[in-house]
């Protein structure tokens, strides 16, 4: 039978949050301004290769697009292989727009000179810019037709499959960094569902961090709404 169960959608709206906030405090930066500059900048290019900082935006969209490729898009190529093959090669190109930021930046955190991290910061604004598109575009693409083919071709147990293997693979703190962005993200009904499955499916200590996040981050009325059903 087909699916109705929606994997990405949710993440996405964490994953625009954000870009929305990122891209305000980016080209608002000040860079003669040391201190301010480092503060921004390493929590922006913190290891894109190997371990993902929780408080880094960047790495967790790098972490996401790796999670699709690990076990979304290898089931998409059976039925959508044209799609499939033009995501996997957009999550090519954001590494490497990825990687390319994390140069800049450090450019700028190793420069003395004022002008210099200046004209470098107008540079890395334009980077990000761009790659920030093409990320917009990327999950609204994965929306209007990948979720929908999904829907067609896959059951229930396929896709609760793959998300309990993109579960299992996340460690629990980038879990909960995703949190802080996704909850406060959703509408009332998603908010619900949400916590409704969490609470089903996490293990007690996790749940609990979670529900402390959503208690720091989501408007009082609207998560009590959500969670009046837990108690």
């Amino acid at each position: 039978m087909p699916t109705e169960i929606d994997l990405l959608t949710t993440l996405h709206k964490a994953l625009r949050s954000m870009i929305y906030s990122l891209g305000p405090r980016l080209q608002a930066l000040d860079f003669r301004d040391r201190e301010a500059t480092r503060e921004l900048l390493v929590e922006m290019k913190r290891d894109f290769g190997t371990a993902i900082g929780s408080n880094c935006i960047l790495c967790l969209l790098h972490s996401h697009a790796g999670n699709e490729d690990a076990f979304v898009l290898p089931e998409t190529m059976r039925f959508e292989p044209e799609l499939t093959r033009t995501l996997m090669a957009d999550h090519h190109d954001f590494t490497t727009r990825m990687r390319s930021m994390a140069t800049i930046s450090t450019q700028i955190l190793a420069s003395d000179e004022r002008d210099l991290r200046v004209d470098l910061g107008l540079r890395l604004n334009r980077e990000v810019n761009e790659f920030f598109a093409r990320y917009l575009a990327h999950m609204n693409r994965e929306e209007e037709k990948l979720i929908p083919a999904m829907k067609a071709h896959l059951s229930d147990d396929d896709i609760m499959r793959m998300g309990s293997a993109i579960e299992e693979r996340t460690p629990p703190a980038e879990m909960l960094a995703y949190a802080r962005w996704m909850l406060p993200s959703l509408n009332p009904t998603e908010l619900v569902e949400f916590v409704e499955g969490a609470h089903a499916s996490f293990p007690p200590v996790l749940f609990r961090e979670l529900m402390r996040t959503g208690t720091s981050t989501v408007e009082p009325a609207r998560w009590a709404a959500a969670t009046k059903g837990l108690r």
